[in-house]
């Protein structure tokens, strides 16, 4: 039977594990870099749990409908971050 996903299952956060754990393995690969939209607080959360880092702010990075969002630009050092969940 299809269920829509609800917000507060944790599947974020274990797809989020899941793609860390499998950087830790790859040769070569000393960051990971990803962007969201400063208003999605509940993502910021969890991208900072886990040890990325805030690095800029990028105003009106994205438009939808007429309507500006500011992008926050977040790094995760495999050398540096703590695996914190």
């Amino acid at each position: 039977m299809y269920r829509p996903l609800i917000g507060g299952e944790g599947l974020a956060s274990r797809l989020l594990s899941e793609v860390l754990e499998r950087g830790r393995h790859l040769e070569g690969i000393k960051q990971i870099n990803l962007s969201v939209v400063t208003t999605n607080a509940a993502a910021r959360r969890l991208y900072e749990r886990y040890g990325f880092e805030l690095y800029g702010i990028e105003r009106n990075a994205l438009e939808v409908g007429g309507q500006g969002y500011d992008e926050a630009h977040m790094t995760y050092f495999y050398n540096q971050s703590s695996d914190q969940k």
